[in-house]
């Protein structure tokens, strides 16, 4: 089965996102931040004035600047290195006025959806035996067919919280989960299968954050995405 294995990724996302202390000159100033990308967006939608949302649906990208947050969002040709670049630019730029005293957060996200050339219980069977092998009790406890199963983890590496899932999913518990905030095309519908694979890796700090620490800390959420899904990827596939 092994040998004969294919995959390929249909639906992938990314999401930063960093949460600050607002101060008054936040409230003041998130609207004047936010202009300086608007060039670079379609269009732009505003319910407060201190919270600005910067969208272009044919890219399925965003860009929130807010008194308390700022929040890149792709969901298309995602670039790790565009979402470093808004996210960090704008931060830079608010905080060089407000001078934030408290970091509560900062985060990085990325779901993916991977096709396969498996049978949805082939992929249980491969996801079961990758991560629960070694657990042989749990069939004589749940039962000796397992019809479905996910791995989950929360765990610290490299001073990042993460959370990891990884599943088989059908074409439409993949639409569900990954809950498209820009909607589905036709043609990503139909490219789903019956036996998809479903990883979801959510990184953060909310500890030791100051406003000299985010960029270099969005920095190194990049690498290590990057590095947990290819290392989860390859372990599950190899």
């Amino acid at each position: 089965m092994a040998q004969t294995l294919q995959t390929n990724k249909k639906l992938d996302r990314i999401v930063g996102q960093i949460l600050y202390r607002p101060n008054l000159i936040s409230f003041d100033q998130a609207k004047k931040v936010a202009s300086q990308f608007e060039e670079k967006f379609e269009e732009w939608r505003s319910d407060r004035s201190n919270d600005i949302s910067l969208y272009s649906p044919s890219k399925s990208e965003l860009l929130q600047i807010s008194y308390d947050k700022i929040t890149y969002l792709c969901e298309k040709d995602c670039s790790l290195r565009s979402l470093e670049s808004f996210v960090n630019k704008g931060f830079n730029e608010l905080n060089r006025v407000a001078k934030f005293k408290q970091i509560r957060r900062v985060g990085l996200r990325r779901t993916q959806v991977y096709t396969t050339n498996l049978k949805f219980e082939e992929l249980v069977e491969l996801i079961y035996k990758r991560f629960y092998s070694d657990k042989k009790d749990l069939g004589q406890i749940s039962g000796e067919s397992v019809r479905d199963v996910v791995f989950v983890l929360d765990s610290t590496k490299n001073g990042l919280n993460n959370h990891i899932e990884i599943g088989p999913v059908t074409k439409q518990e993949a639409l569900k989960r990954f809950d498209s905030v820009f909607g589905y095309s036709k043609a990503q519908i139909d490219s789903l299968g019956d036996a998809n694979l479903f990883i979801d890796v959510d990184l953060s700090q909310v500890e030791s954050l100051t406003g000299t620490k985010v960029n270099s800390l969005v920095s190194s959420s990049i690498y290590e995405v990057d590095r947990l899904i290819s290392e989860y990827l390859k372990y599950v596939f190899q």
